[in-house]
């Protein structure tokens, strides 16, 4: 995958801007912690109709893609510039 926007990917991009822009962390975060905050909010309005797990999978497939390490490590130094 090629770079956007001076992240690794465009999913990545995608991700931070849609999803975790708008949330003032107080504290050191981890790439899990931010996979989990965001996993959740991709999928809590999803409801699986005609017993298909498509969209979900598809959803999680292209979340398999971000790299939050990534995120974690630029809110962890925008955090450390904030002290």
């Amino acid at each position: 995958m090629t770079e956007c926007n001076g992240w690794p990917n465009y999913a990545t991009w995608r991700v931070f801007n849609d999803n975790i822009a708008g949330i003032d962390f107080d504290h050191q975060v981890t790439a899990e912690e931010l996979k989990e905050i965001v996993t959740d909010i991709v999928l809590s309005n999803f409801e699986m109709q005609r017993g298909s797990h498509l969209v979900e999978e598809y959803a999680e497939l292209y979340l398999n893609t971000v790299d939050f390490e990534d995120i974690a490590e630029t809110i962890n130094l925008n955090e450390c510039k904030k002290v």
